[in-house]
């Protein structure tokens, strides 16, 4: 059985299908999204999602001239395969050469940065992609009150004479979430598996709001997630960011 790096091609294949069968609505998602941004800035028409994935929230971002930023090469061309522009990109140091009245980072990918210094890094990244006034949006990973780990998961989806199963079991080591799923693919042309595995940090609450607000972000808010039990981040740019974001070390 084959261990992959995280969002390898073979993940990025079956990615769209596994949380589609899981019951994730992007289109509500978006909906849900599009109502906040409009609820805080009416006037927004432009909208970048940090680490978009394959796309499927932009995909329904309507509303908005979106674009997307992705750094894992399988996952962006998926993305692009859908007519989406997708750029090439990591969270903590991309440049694009323009702002947004919006940028999102959803579906807890911030969680991937590995101590305070990356998470600040990533707020400033995204923080000097938008104009004066305009939202950042972030969706936190779990906070290290929120996380036991020992937990055992299933899936299966059935879709377009494809089967797939996947086991989920997470473990905990401090402030290190780490998870990891076992896949079995199946299809007319055989079975196949692979391991693919995730670590993701535990920030606290205060730990966000810190590195939002060194990005030169206030009106700093925690609403309600994109599940039951998961909050979300909503601040507004208001000035440059502290430089010390980018020279202090972090945990």
């Amino acid at each position: 059985m084959n261990t992959m790096e995280p969002y390898s091609a073979q993940l990025a294949d079956v990615y769209d299908m596994v949380y589609t069968s899981r019951g994730k609505d992007y289109q509500a998602e978006a909906e849900a999204l599009t109502a906040l941004v409009h609820a805080r800035r009416p006037a927004a028409t432009s909208l970048l999602d940090v680490a978009c994935g394959t796309g499927e929230h932009l995909r329904h971002l309507h509303a908005f001239d979106a674009e997307g930023v992705e750094l894992a090469d399988p996952m962006r061309a998926k993305a692009t395969a859908k007519g989406l522009r997708v750029h090439a990109g990591d969270m903590r140091n991309f440049t694009l050469g323009r702002t947004f009245d919006v940028v999102a980072c959803l579906f807890s990918s911030i969680g991937y940065m590995r101590s305070v210094s990356e998470l600040r890094a990533a707020a400033r990244s995204m923080a000097d992609h938008l104009e004066p006034g305009g939202l950042l949006i972030v969706d936190p990973w779990f906070h290290p009150d929120d996380w036991e780990g020992g937990h055992l998961d299933h899936t299966v989806a059935i879709a377009d004479g494809r089967t797939v199963l996947r086991l989920a079991h997470s473990t905990r080591e401090g402030r290190t979430s780490r998870v990891t799923y076992h896949y079995l693919t199946g299809d007319t042309d055989g079975i196949t598996t692979f391991v693919d595995k995730h670590e993701m940090t535990l920030f606290t609450r205060e730990e966000y709001t810190e590195a939002i607000t060194r990005a030169g972000c206030a009106g700093i808010e925690y609403v309600k997630g994109w599940e039951a039990g998961r909050d979300r981040v909503v601040a507004v740019k208001t000035a440059p960011a502290d430089k010390r974001s980018w020279s202090e070390p972090g945990r």
